[in-house]
């Protein structure tokens, strides 16, 4: 039997509503996750009927090979032929249970509607190093297409070379999201984009569970003892930090708050410090997590050659900013371009083909009624198209 503590007990058995357990390594998550899929299928629910979905393949082979094993010691540990022949049989389906990464997941759902996403049902899923050569062979092409142009050629009075290429490589590692921002956030709304998209940062749940719980270790005056000396120093920036980005914000100061942000990532969220069994070590990775996946691609902070905002700046990114995009959707064409001719989807096309499929009724109605349950290890690395193919699988109807 899995040994379990009386909230992990409640986890496993909680009934008709979502859990969410946060806990830090080494605390038994996955043992948790493992007799929480065992207590689904004493519910009657196969393993075709779960999708618990890991954050890497590795972890999916332990999950999967851990749930047998205590598949094996229930079939062992029962007293009747029939109980013994229910997890015997369970086992004998594990081979075929959805226990994999979201994009094995996605990628199955695809294969499954090939004419409804219009792709060839042939397609190879391409690994993340060779998409990221990929990326930088687009960049290139870009660069060089740029140079000759006497138009585009004009963004290099503002922008270097290297500049030029770590935006552009940002913005492809991003490409879905960055190609929503610049066809829905006209030039003359961007002050509106920036509002929004730190309003997004700050009220993202996890942010928002991670700073109270950084602000009540301080205020209980537990952060020093739980976070040493040099974190406990960067926490404390880190929540000035947040209180001058609201203080901003209620101004009306964008550039402030976006200021303050950045001085935020730079010194807060700088990792590296703090004992090893720390809960602020753990709060201030989720935040840096969060930052770099909302934050990074648009106002920056995580490089030392990010340059903070500022006035001036902003006027420069606003004379630049129709080349910028220009050069993006060349770097994204020439990428699309490499992937098309190996029939490859890369990570982020799973995701949102798989996204727009649940999108229609009957398709996610089909999905709804294929797996009754969802299990995900490490939700915090989530990003949000993840998030809403989870919420859309978990019965959802808008993502």
């Amino acid at each position: 039997m899995i040994e379990l503590t009386k909230i992990q007990n409640k986890a496993v058995n909680s009934k008709g509503k979502d859990v969410l357990v946060t806990a830090g390594a080494g605390t038994g998550k996955t043992s948790t996750l493992v007799a929480r899929y065992l207590r689904l299928m004493e519910e009657n629910l196969s393993p075709r009927n779960i999708a618990a979905i890991t954050f890497t393949e590795k972890a999916a082979r332990e999950m999967r090979n851990r749930v047998r094993a205590a598949l094996q010691l229930r079939a062992k540990e029962t007293h009747s032929a029939q109980d013994t022949a229910f997890w015997q049989q369970l086992e004998a389906e594990m081979d075929s249970a959805r226990i994999g990464t979201i994009h094995s997941l996605c990628a199955e759902m695809l294969r499954s509607h090939p004419a409804e996403a219009r792709i060839d049902p042939a397609f190879e899923v391409i690994d993340e190093g060779r998409s990221l050569i990929f990326q930088a062979e687009a960049v290139e092409e870009t660069l060089a297409h740029a140079i000759e142009d006497d138009d585009l050629s004009q963004v290099f009075r503002i922008l270097s070379t290297n500049q030029l290429r770590n935006l552009l490589g940002r913005l492809l590692a991003r490409r879905l999201d960055a190609s929503l921002a610049f066809h829905s956030t006209p030039l003359d709304l961007s002050m509106t984009a920036i509002r929004a998209q730190i309003n997004a940062f700050l009220t993202d749940s996890v942010v928002e569970m991670a700073v109270e719980e950084l602000q009540e270790l301080q205020d209980t005056g537990n952060l020093a003892e739980d976070a040493g000396p040099t974190l406990t120093t960067r926490i404390l920036d880190l929540l000035e930090d947040w209180t001058a980005v609201e203080a901003a914000l209620e101004e009306d100061d964008l550039i402030g708050a976006s200021k303050a942000l950045f001085h935020a990532r730079r010194e807060g969220l700088r990792r590296g410090a703090g004992k090893r069994d720390s809960r602020a070590k753990e709060l201030q990775a989720l935040l840096q997590a969060r930052y770099d996946e909302v934050v990074q691609p648009w106002l920056g902070g995580a490089s030392s050659s990010d340059l903070p905002p500022d006035e001036n700046l902003e006027d420069e990114w606003r004379s630049a900013y129709g080349w910028i995009q220009d050069l993006f959707e060349r770097a994204n064409s020439y990428y699309r371009v490499k992937l098309d001719y190996e029939t490859s989807l890369d990570f982020d096309d799973l995701e949102n083909g798989a996204l727009q499929l649940l999108k229609h009724p009957k398709i996610r109605d089909r999905w709804q009624g294929i797996i009754h349950a969802v299990l995900v290890d490490e939700f915090q690395d989530t990003n949000g198209r993840q998030r809403q193919i989870i919420d859309f699988l978990g019965g959802g109807e808008s993502g």
